[in-house]
């Protein structure tokens, strides 16, 4: 699944192409898991783009005097940039595009999604924050609002272990397991550990390197192979940055005292850090 710095990346690419546009039509061909509204045409079609943000695992594009359009990727979602190479040719949709957005200056914006988790919905301007999807989401860790004292109230009396903590989108949102688990690496936090049981200073440090993870793998272009097609398709680079930290963290030398957690983390009770082992089982025999 996408998560913050794929959707942070894919976004970066769509105000390119969105900046200043007016959507002209849409189409909508199949629904999601959620139904494409019916009156998405109707709201959206004429419309200038005002500006587009994230919050989380969601896009949102705000239109000028109209909704707000809400995307998420689901577990195989991309975004399809596709500009117009020439006038009054026609457009041709992939396979699994179920929502395509044509702008003025003819380029297209598909939403391509096969097997149909995502979401392409309409939220009154202003009410961003009212809509189902969104009100019960925690701070983003890329926005004002997080901080250590946000997660030393947030992990109060949570008795689950701080990794599975730290994935409740409820808590922190964006988050997915590897960035987790590379978090909870740099924080030298044990990822079984219940999370109630971490002192204020361990909670800093995870708050202090969460958005560093997180703006590294921005910066690498994040790190769920290719996230969007444009004339230059996104590619992994943050996975091997990961791979490296895996190998370089005492763990191959210290294969005996090893024990497995949750998902693709591992923890290194000998060298106090955990990091995931994607890629890197070889290490480990």
């Amino acid at each position: 699944m996408p998560e913050l710095p794929e959707v942070q990346t894919i976004l970066i690419g769509l105000r390119a192409a969105l900046e200043g546009r007016r959507i002209i039509s849409t189409e909508v061909r199949n629904d999601l898991r959620w139904p494409v509204p019916d009156d998405l045409s109707i709201r959206a079609d004429g419309k200038k783009i005002r500006s587009s943000s994230r919050l989380g695992k969601y896009m949102m594009i705000a239109l000028v005097r109209g909704p707000t359009l809400l995307i998420h990727l689901g577990m195989s979602g991309r975004i399809r940039i596709t500009p117009q190479k020439r006038k009054r040719a026609s457009y041709t949709p992939m396979r699994h595009e179920h929502v395509t957005l044509t702008l003025d200056n003819g380029t297209s914006i598909g939403l391509v999604d096969p097997r149909r988790f995502g979401c392409f919905l309409i939220i009154d301007a202003g009410k961003e924050r009212e809509h189902p999807l969104l009100r019960a989401l925690g701070a983003d860790p890329l926005l004002p609002g997080f901080d250590a004292s946000y997660l030393i109230e947030k992990l109060a009396n949570k008795r689950s272990p701080i990794k599975t903590v730290l994935l409740d989108q409820r808590v922190v949102a964006g988050l997915g397991n590897i960035y987790v688990s590379e978090i909870l690496f740099r924080a030298r936090i044990n990822p079984e550990r219940r999370a109630a049981s971490l002192d204020p200073e361990e909670i800093a440090r995870i708050a202090e390197v969460t958005p560093g993870v997180l703006e590294e793998a921005i910066g690498a272009g994040g790190s769920t192979c290719v996230t969007m097609w444009t004339q230059k398709a996104i590619r992994v680079r943050f996975r091997s940055c990961i791979r490296y930290m895996a190998v370089r963290g005492s763990l191959a030398l210290h294969a005996r005292v090893i024990l497995p957690v949750t998902g693709s983390g591992v923890w290194c009770s000998q060298a106090g850090r955990v990091s995931i082992v994607r890629d890197c089982n070889h290490h480990f025999l």
